[in-house]
Formats: structure tokens, C-alpha cells, sequence
């Protein structure tokens, strides 16, 4: 085993701060680690993407990336957190899907679909919110049967998306992502198997306005009604509303909408400043996300069918990265980890009692 770095984890400390917490309500308690990270963040993994360096691919342990390509490994140790060196990837991993848009990565699942990726791109809408100006035209899967599938967007419109997401919805393997045409605007889609073909399941009404887009963060039973609901912030730049979907037939209407929320940075490919766990253990489907400036992070519930702040998180920076919801000390109980542009790295942990 190679060398371990152990980060003490500290607030305020040496110029960088994540400020404090709210009080907890409703049980949330959730705890602050921060460390500074050993150089400029690239990005945050929740595993690293290598496969014959995944050994412990029931549970990996998320990667902080830096610029300078180092790695290192995120993990808790006696209530600090933990960052150990890694290798670089050896060559020789997945090939590259064919037709994937540059820049972009296929997402991988264990079920019927066993891969997905964005493919054909194009920059008949141009909407300059990524760090490149293409967006796909078509959604491609292989099934677990070897099968290639692909859904192609109508020819007014794009996958205006970077990262599509592999979701159970509605008792199947489903792909989560956004279409946008070029009069209405972005609209969330959820593509599945319907006889041999990728389809589409169901889509929400555009936004209404051309270059307007929105950022799909999930899909649960998030009010506890026993349906499931698709989460997105719609308009994350621009006043941002958290809002969940439900299925109607093929379409989703919105069921609930609150204001104040962002989980996307304009310009950037990171589309992971969201996540959902049961954040207070009550068996229902919490949600964490960004405020609006990104500087906050607000832990959310919509239980019983009412939405409510269980907690908020101040920061002196920005969030950065990828939120990442997993069990860093192998306790049973998620932590939340994720980065400010400060280059502070942040775990909120439950609290011990």
C-alpha cells in the first residue's frame, strides 16, 4: 500500500472556511469536516474510472482529481478526512462508444440497459452554457443482450445534456436527460425499452423559451405517495426553481416547485451539483442542493407531500464539484462530500450520539 495522506479536518482554518450551519431541524444533525485539497481541483468522481483499479467495485470510495492529474482517494479516518495517493489509470480501459459526443462519458449499469451514451453531434441549437458548443442529436444504449439502441431527437431539437442518467422509473431501466428545440426551449426526458426500440416514456412541456434550460438531478418517490417523481432545477442560472415531475400518461406535469436553487455553473460540464439520500432517516428521499449563488447548500425534504428546509449550509466559496452522496467510513450511513472553488473539500457526516 502506498503512502497515506491523513487531512485534519478543521473550519476557519489557514485562510479557507466553509462557514457554519443552520439549526437542524427535524432530525437532519448533519456534522462539517473540511480539509484543504493539495492543489486546483479538476474534478470529483465517485470512483475512479479505471476499471482494473476498481477492487472494490461493491462500494468504491469517491476520487478527487486535481489539475496536475494526481488522485486521490477520499475516506474518513478517527473523524478527519482522509485523502490517500492513488496511481494513474493504467491504459487499455472500455473503448470508446461509437459516435460519443466529445468530451462527454458513457454511464454504465448492471441491468437491461448496460450503457448509455450521448452520440451525433450537432450545433443547430446554439446555446453557449457548456465548455463546448455541440450538443447530441440522439441518446445510444447497449442492452445487456449485446443490442445497440438509439433515440433520435426530432429534427428541431437537441440532447442538450452532457451526462444522461441511468434511473429505475416506473419499474424499468430508464435514461434521464433533457431535449431542447430550438423555439421552446428545454424539457426534461425520460427515454426506456418499449418493444426493441429506445423510446421515450415521458417528456415535460419546454420551458417556453429558446436558450432556457434545465438540469434533471433525479428520480424517487420523493413525497412519500408511493409514486415516483423526476427532481430537476429548471432555469439554474437564472433564479433557479427546484421542481418535481410527475407522470401523467407520457407527459410529466409539475407537482411541486420551490424557488432559490442552482445546480449547474454556466460554462462548465459538471452537472452533478445535486443529490438525493434519506438525509434524517425517516425512509424518505431527501434532497441536497445548491442555493441559488451556489454558496449554500440546502438539505430539503417534500415528506408527506410539504416541502421543508431540514438544513443549510453556508460557504465562503462556491460549490465546485460534483456532490457526491456515499459511505466514506463504512458505517452504514452516507456522507455528503463535495468541493468549493476555494479548494476546500467539505464531508458533512451524521453526527455522532
Amino acid at each position: 500500500m502506498g503512502l497515506r495522506l491523513f487531512v485534519v479536518a478543521a473550519l476557519a482554518v489557514c485562510g479557507w472556511s466553509v462557514g457554519l450551519p443552520t439549526r437542524a431541524a427535524e432530525g437532519a444533525g448533519l456534522a462539517v469536516l473540511a480539509a484543504p485539497l493539495p492543489g486546483p481541483l479538476a474534478r470529483l468522481e465517485p470512483r475512479q474510472h479505471c476499471p482494473s483499479q476498481n477492487a472494490d467495485a461493491r462500494d468504491p470510495p469517491p476520487v478527487v482529481v486535481l489539475q496536475d492529474r494526481r488522485r486521490f482517494r477520499v475516506g474518513l479516518e478517527a473523524g478527519s478526512i482522509a485523502l490517500e495517493p492513488m496511481p494513474l489509470c493504467a491504459t487499455g480501459g472500455r473503448p470508446t462508444p461509437p459516435g460519443i459526443l466529445a468530451g462527454t462519458r458513457a454511464q454504465s449499469g448492471s441491468g437491461t440497459l448496460r450503457q448509455v451514451w450521448l452520440a451525433d453531434p450537432s450545433q443547430r441549437y446554439r446555446h453557449a452554457i457548456f465548455e463546448t458548443p455541440e450538443n447530441a442529436t440522439s441518446v445510444r444504449a447497449l442492452t445487456a443482450t449485446g443490442t445497440e439502441l438509439r433515440y433520435s431527437a426530432p429534427p428541431d431539437a437537441v440532447i442538450e445534456d452532457r451526462s444522461p442518467r441511468l434511473v429505475q422509473a416506473w419499474g424499468q431501466d430508464a435514461v434521464l436527460t433533457v431535449q431542447s428545440t430550438i423555439q421552446g426551449g428545454a424539457a426534461v426526458l425520460v427515454l426506456g425499452i418499449v418493444g426493441d426500440q429506445l423510446q421515450r416514456l415521458a417528456e415535460s412541456v419546454p420551458i417556453g423559451t429558446p436558450q432556457r434550460w434545465l438540469n434533471p438531478i433525479g428520480v424517487a418517490d420523493f413525497d412519500g405517495d408511493g409514486a415516483t417523481e423526476v427532481a430537476a432545477v429548471v432555469t439554474p442560472h437564472i433564479g433557479g426553481s427546484l421542481t418535481l415531475y410527475r407522470r401523467d400518461r407520457d407527459r410529466l406535469t409539475v407537482a411541486y416547485s420551490e424557488p432559490g436553487f442552482s445546480n449547474h455553473a454556466i460554462g462548465t460540464d459538471e452537472l452533478r451539483l445535486a443529490t438525493m439520500l434519506d438525509v434524517n432517516g425517516d425512509g424518505a428521499v431527501d434532497l441536497a442542493v445548491p442555493g441559488a449563488d451556489r454558496r449554500t447548500l440546502r438539505i430539503v425534504t417534500f415528506s408527506g407531500g410539504r416541502f421543508r428546509e431540514l438544513q443549510r449550509f453556508g460557504h465562503s466559496a462556491v460549490i465546485r464539484s460534483a456532490l457526491l452522496a456515499v459511505d466514506l467510513d463504512r458505517d452504514g450511513k452516507k456522507e455528503l462530500v463535495y468541493a468549493l472553488a476555494d479548494g476546500t473539500l467539505v464531508a458533512l457526516t451524521a453526527r455522532r450520539r
